[in-house]
Order: structure tokens, then C-alpha cells, then sequence
């Protein structure tokens, strides 16, 4: 019995269709490669086997592919591997699965959980202010005005001639100049008590604090900075001293 000549090759399409429709890249999904028109025209040869004889058919198609009429005969699976890369918004090469491979600026907010308070210390009305010097200190900034991101510090330094003695270090507070006054910056958890102590200082010493002038610098413990840092003007105020209701204060800029 010999085969038809358009049966045989309508057979062979079918396989090569069903072939086609198994060739999935490396992510789960159909390979674009697999399924793009190719340019060039190839040639497919499909041979019929029968007891009674063989028959040739040759035909053109878009892909190659060897088909055996034999129903013993499976095809070996294709391999297909898509490798992308994309670019990200920064420029920096990102992956298919969208991970930039670049180091980026640490510009992040730190994430505030429920439980946390803003500062409450009313200076103006409960506390007696000095400007850079008062109480035997001078309260200094380096640089005056800082870009964001940039290193700030801070410098408390004991100007007497004898030991001067303040509080712990945590007691200062950071402050924005606003339409209606000063907004504290910084927050505390719910239920803080600053600590207390004493801390001696001999001539010329003091305390010093050295942070990048941002939400994240700024969020030393125990503070933390719940929002970006807008352009402006800052106070700094230490307000650790033994006598009750003193604070000196530091004005600088942020770019």
C-alpha cells in the first residue's frame, strides 16, 4: 500500500505545529525565538515507511524537521534558553526579573512602625536658651550649611577652666524651621524616658555628633526620622545640663 502524497505531507505539518507549540523559554512562558518568522526558507524532508515500499516528500517550511512516519519514533525535545537584560531608570543593567545589579544611594526613608512619637519639648516656652555659648559650653555645627546626604557634626565643648559636668549624651533634639515656629524632627517610641546620668567633662572636651545630614543619619538611636528632610533652616539644641530647663542651641542650614 502506498502512501498519498498529500496525506503524508499534511501529517508532517501537524508535527511540526505540535512541536512548535512545546518550546517554552527558560521562565515558563513560549520562547519568542521559537515562534519568530525566520528570514530564510528551509527545507523539511518527510519519508513514509510502509511494508510495501518508501516514499519521499519534500517541501519548504520556515523551520527544519526530520518526521518519521513510524509512530515508535519521538522527536527529542528542543532546548531553549532566554537570557534578557533591561535597562533600569538609573541607567544601571537590571535583569529580567527586574533586579538592578547597580548600588544605589542610600535615599530610603526608614520604615515607622505604629508606636512612635514626635518630640514634644516646647523650648521657647519651658526652657532658658542660649545661642552657641551659655553655662560654661559652646555648641558648634561644621559646616554651617550641609547638603543633603553630606557629613554634619555636631561639637559640644566645655570652655570654664574646670570640670563642667551635663547630662547623657541622647538629650538633644532636632528642629525645622516651620510657618508657625520650629517642628521637632526626630521621634521617640511611645512611653521613652530619656536617660538620666552625669558625664564630666574636662577643659576643651565635650560632646561630639557625627551623622550624614538625612532621615537616615539622623535616625540614631533613640531617634528616628519618619520623612525625607526638606530644605531649610535646622536647630540643634542640647538640653542635658544639670540645672533643670537649659538648653543651648546651634542653627544650620540644609541645601
Amino acid at each position: 500500500m502506498q502512501y498519498d502524497r498529500r496525506t503524508i505531507l499534511r501529517g508532517a505539518t501537524i508535527g511540526l505545529l505540535g512541536a512548535g507549540a512545546g518550546c517554552l523559554d527558560s521562565v515558563g512562558g513560549t520562547s519568542e525565538g521559537a515562534n519568530a518568522p525566520s528570514t530564510a526558507a528551509e527545507t523539511r524532508t518527510t519519508i513514509g515507511t510502509e511494508a510495501g515500499g518508501t516514499e519521499v516528500g519534500t517541501g519548504t517550511e520556515t523551520g527544519t524537521e526530520t518526521t518519521t512516519a513510524d509512530p515508535s519514533t519521538t522527536a527529542a525535545p528542543e532546548s531553549d534558553t532566554t537570557t534578557a537584560t533591561e535597562t533600569g531608570t538609573e541607567g544601571a543593567p537590571t535583569s529580567s526579573d527586574g533586579t538592578s545589579s547597580a548600588s544605589e544611594a542610600s535615599t530610603a526613608t526608614p520604615t515607622c512602625e505604629s508606636g512612635l512619637r514626635r518630640l514634644e519639648i516646647d523650648f521657647p516656652a519651658n526652657y532658658e536658651l542660649a545661642y552657641r555659648e551659655g553655662f560654661d559650653f559652646e555648641l558648634t555645627a561644621d559646616p554651617g550649611t550641609v547638603a543633603v546626604g553630606d557629613d554634619l557634626a555636631i561639637e559640644l565643648r566645655n570652655t570654664a577652666d574646670e570640670p563642667r559636668t551635663t547630662g547623657p549624651k541622647e538629650r538633644y533634639a532636632i528642629e525645622r524651621a516651620v510657618e508657625d515656629g520650629w517642628r521637632h524632627v526626630l521621634q521617640v517610641p511611645e512611653g521613652y524616658t530619656p536617660p538620666d546620668g552625669q558625664v564630666v567633662h574636662r577643659p576643651g572636651e565635650g560632646f561630639t555628633w557625627r551623622f550624614p545630614a538625612n532621615a537616615e543619619g539622623f535616625s540614631a538611636e533613640p531617634y528616628t526620622v519618619c520623612e525625607p528632610l526638606q530644605s531649610g533652616e535646622y536647630h540643634f539644641t542640647y538640653w542635658g545640663f544639670p540645672d533643670a530647663r537649659r538648653g543651648l542651641t546651634i542653627e544650620f542650614e540644609i541645601e
